[in-house]
């Protein structure tokens, strides 16, 4: 079984905004056009999850102090299995 991947670890991720506060929604993107599955953490316990080119994190997740952080992997396919892209987190102003 031999796996090829389209994206390197130089693909980015992005949360924005860089420095959230806990009013508000945090948005997790991908430079690279295409449809992935986003995971989402809160102090390392998973807390929602997407599929789309970007996923939003309501801030009714989140408070002052808490570690965010956004998973990204590619969906699986009938030729594929789902293939890790990289993460990105930030802290909760």
């Amino acid at each position: 079984h031999i796996s090829y991947s389209f994206f390197t670890p130089l693909t980015e991720i992005w949360i924005s905004p860089e420095t959230p506060s806990s009013s508000d929604n945090v948005t997790c993107s991908v430079d690279y056009d295409g449809i992935f599955d986003f995971y989402w953490q809160v102090n390392h316990e998973e807390v929602h999850n997407s599929t789309g080119e970007e996923s939003i994190l309501n801030s009714n997740y989140t408070k002052q102090g808490d570690l965010v952080d956004c998973i990204v992997y590619t969906p699986e396919g009938a030729w594929s299995d789902e293939f890790w892209i990289g993460q990105m987190s930030v802290y909760i102003e």
